[in-house]
């Protein structure tokens, strides 16, 4: 949570070896849209934003808006949008990267 506002994530994937079920209990059920009100999956490769989709699909994700992107650039854009129409802001929102 920023400014006591949920915040919006962007998540590398392209190293990520499978998704088994319990990623897809805390995706479906678990995320806490309080804290945490969408999240763009960031991929490098066609197959590898392919399989995201098809993991987005399966696990429906509730509560949390979720899309794929195969560039920075668009994924931030988008993310910033959406933090910004929860409503006016005192400060603008910043990326911070963890790695």
């Amino acid at each position: 949570m920023a400014a006591g506002r949920p915040v919006v994530v962007v998540a590398f994937f392209d190293r990520t070896a499978s998704g088994d079920s319990a990623a897809r209990k805390v995706y479906n059920t678990e995320a806490d849209p309080t804290t945490v009100c969408a999240a763009a999956l960031l991929g490098g490769s066609m197959l590898g934003r392919a399989v995201a989709n098809v993991f987005l699909a399966i696990v429906k994700p509730t509560g949390i808006q979720f899309r794929v992107f195969g560039e920075y650039d668009e994924a931030l854009a988008w993310a910033r949008k959406i933090y910004l129409s929860q409503g006016p802001v005192s400060r603008p929102p910043r990326a911070v990267v963890h790695p």
